[in-house]
């Protein structure tokens, strides 16, 4: 019997491998739709909350300055606390930050918290791309990270296809735009329960 130990660059693809590439791309393809959905949301939100154009500006980049911060700090904080855990925990904010859009009363609070969403937005980044390349073989993980960027644009493309379909809710539609993003976010969260730690086999 052949005992030869095959190294894990050049494992064959299996089903452990696609779902790694498919929760990875969850990410890019949230943060594509985070960030779209408040562009179509914005002129009822200012409408609504009455709001000038520089809580309007602040809105628009609130998750864009989230993002800066959470990719500077994040990085190197979950090479030492373990990927895994925040790996669950970035879309865990997405969830919750998502949902409470939906009942924010003023332009403060929904400033903090799609910052907030920024900075989960920021993190997964490094937190994604480190645990595919990590758990992919040689031959798919360079095709798998280019693929982040379009999953990306998926989702922002996505974004505005639901804003538009629900601009006809009425005066409150924003925030079931902005709240409407839950639903993929909760979707990659419960499959990206139980991602492994360190490299696994298939």
């Amino acid at each position: 019997m052949d005992t030869r130990k095959v190294p894990l660059d050049d494992l064959p693809t299996c089903r452990f491998h696609r779902k790694v590439a498919f929760v990875a791309a969850g990410g890019p393809f949230c943060d594509g739709y985070l960030l779209g959905i408040i562009a179509v949301a914005l002129p009822t939100i200012a409408t609504d909350l009455g709001i000038g154009s520089l809580g309007e500006g602040l809105i628009g980049a609130s998750a864009l300055m989230g993002m800066f911060l959470g990719g500077l700090i994040f990085g190197p904080l979950t090479d030492r606390l373990g990927r895994s855990g925040m790996y669950t925990v970035n879309l865990m904010v997405f969830v919750v930050c998502s949902a409470l859009q939906f009942f924010a009363v003023d332009a403060v609070s929904l400033f903090l918290m799609r910052f907030v969403m920024g900075v989960a937005l920021g993190a997964d980044y490094p937190i994604a791309t480190a645990l595919a390349t990590e758990f992919l073989p040689r031959r798919l993980r360079g095709p798998v990270l280019a693929s982040l960027v379009l999953v990306l644009w998926v989702g922002f493309t996505a974004s505005y296809a639901v804003g538009y379909l629900m601009a006809g809710l009425g005066d409150g539609a924003w925030r079931w735009m902005l709240a409407s993003a839950a639903v993929p976010s909760l979707v990659f969260l419960l499959l990206r329960l139980g991602t492994p730690e360190s490299r696994a086999g298939c």
